[in-house]
C-alpha cells in the first residue's frame, strides 16, 4: 500500500479502506516512500478501519495522512500487530482508536503534524514499549482516553523524565 491514495470522501460512511478482521502473516506498509526526485504519501480521504486485524509483524505508517475531521481516520480496536505499530511523522485529522489492541512491540508516536487535530483513544490497550520524544507529539487534554491503557515500559532513548510524564 505504500505511497498509495484512498478517497472515500463520496463513499458510504466516508469507508476508504475497510480490512476488519484480516490476517497478515508479515509486515503492512502503509507509509510514504522517498526516493531522491519524489515522494510518495500513503494518504486517505475518509475511514481506515483496520478493526480485529492480526499482523504477525510490524506495521508501519511513517509519514502517512489520514484525514477524516470529526470521524474516525483510524479505527484499529481490538487487533494485535506481533512487532512495532511506526506512527512517526503522521499527520492525522480525526480519532484514532487503538482501543483493546495488543502491541507485541513498539509503538512509535514522534514528529506528529498537528496533533491538535486529533483524537487518540488507547483505552484498554496494551504496548510493550512506548517511544515517543515530547509531549507535544500527543493529543492536547480533552483528546486523550488512556483509560485502563497498559505499557510495559518506554523506550530506553526517551528524553522525557518522570515528571514530564506526569503531565501526561
Amino acid at each position: 500500500l505504500r505511497g498509495s491514495h484512498f478517497d472515500g470522501s463520496q463513499a458510504y460512511n466516508r469507508i476508504a479502506i475497510w480490512a476488519n478482521g484480516m490476517k497478515v502473516r508479515g509486515h503492512v506498509y502503509c507509509n510514504q516512500v522517498q526516493e531522491p526526485n519524489q515522494t510518495w504519501s500513503f494518504s486517505v480521504d475518509g475511514l481506515m478501519s483496520f478493526q480485529f486485524v492480526d499482523i504477525d509483524m510490524s506495521w508501519n505508517l511513517y509519514g502517512a495522512t489520514l484525514l477524516n475531521t470529526g470521524g474516525d481516520a483510524l479505527d484499529v480496536s481490538d487487533c494485535r500487530v506481533g512487532g512495532y505499530v511506526n506512527l512517526e511523522n503522521i499527520d492525522i485529522a480525526g480519532r484514532v482508536s487503538f482501543s483493546r489492541a495488543k502491541i507485541d512491540g513498539m509503538w512509535i508516536l514522534c514528529d506528529v503534524k498537528h496533533p491538535e487535530r486529533m483524537t487518540l483513544d488507547m483505552r484498554f490497550g496494551h504496548v510493550w514499549v512506548l517511544k515517543d520524544d515530547s509531549l507535544d507529539d500527543w493529543p492536547p487534554a480533552g483528546q486523550l482516553q488512556l483509560e485502563g491503557f497498559v505499557y510495559d515500559h518506554f523506550d530506553d532513548d526517551s528524553p522525557l523524565s518522570v515528571d514530564d510524564r506526569l503531565q501526561w
